[in-house]
């Protein structure tokens, strides 16, 4: 379980932020022909809340010295790991946005990148979390370890009422025309049918426990 939660220490990174004030966190991936690509989490207020966004002008959203060092650390990795380049962390904290994105070769690159970063070698037995070939797409169901990774941090989290205000926005871009999607839950796809979107509620993946698998073939 120790393990889990350090793999997916970016988008905890991430989640925290939320905690302190944000009410999105998107995660996007896009695929190209060669199946190399680039991947981005980031957290925000939400370029469509003007409300919220009005008070980032006049707020500056903290970020502790911990979690400054686990992202430094992730940064450093993920620029050791054979296969991902043009790593690079961005924050603009007056309006409450920060974004860690990488390009990556293939998705073996992007995977061993991730458990890397998680101080785990990645080896057969550990589960993909992202699957890329000449066709199809992949991204394994994660909820087990957000909720995991929830209950270990329970004293530090705010009141689950707060929940509801939290949108967690997954992005994928494909390289050719989308044939097939096959998820849980509802998505929404591009005018030029290559992009899907899928938007939960925090509250919605911890009292639903939704299954947040998405596989697309184009």
């Amino acid at each position: 379980m120790r393990y889990l939660r350090k793999i997916y220490i970016i988008i905890i990174f991430a989640m925290t932020l939320l905690f302190q004030g944000c009410i999105e966190i998107t995660e996007k991936v896009i695929v190209n022909e060669d199946r190399s690509g680039s991947m981005s989490l980031s957290a925000g207020l939400g370029a469509s809340n003007t409300i919220m966004a009005l008070i980032g002008q006049f707020a500056d959203f903290e970020i502790d010295d911990d979690m400054l060092g686990d992202v430094a650390r992730a940064v450093r990795i993920l620029k050791s790991c054979d296969g991902i380049s043009n790593v690079r962390f961005t924050d603009n904290m007056r309006k409450g946005n920060v974004e860690l994105s990488f390009d990556f070769k293939d998705d073996n690159s992007l995977n061993k990148a991730l458990y890397a970063v998680g101080e785990v070698e990645k080896n057969f037995f550990q589960p993909n979390i992202y699957k890329v070939n000449s066709s199809k797409f992949v991204r394994n169901n994660t909820t087990r370890w957000l909720l995991m990774f929830m209950e270990q941090e329970e004293e530090n989290l705010p009141d689950e009422s707060l929940y509801d205000l939290v949108q967690v926005k997954s992005v994928y871009q494909m390289p050719n025309d989308i044939k097939r999607v096959k998820t849980s839950g509802n998505y929404k796809t591009s005018a030029d049918n290559r992009t899907i979107t899928t938007t939960h509620f925090l509250s919605d993946l911890v009292d639903e426990k939704i299954n947040t698998r998405v596989k697309v073939k184009y």
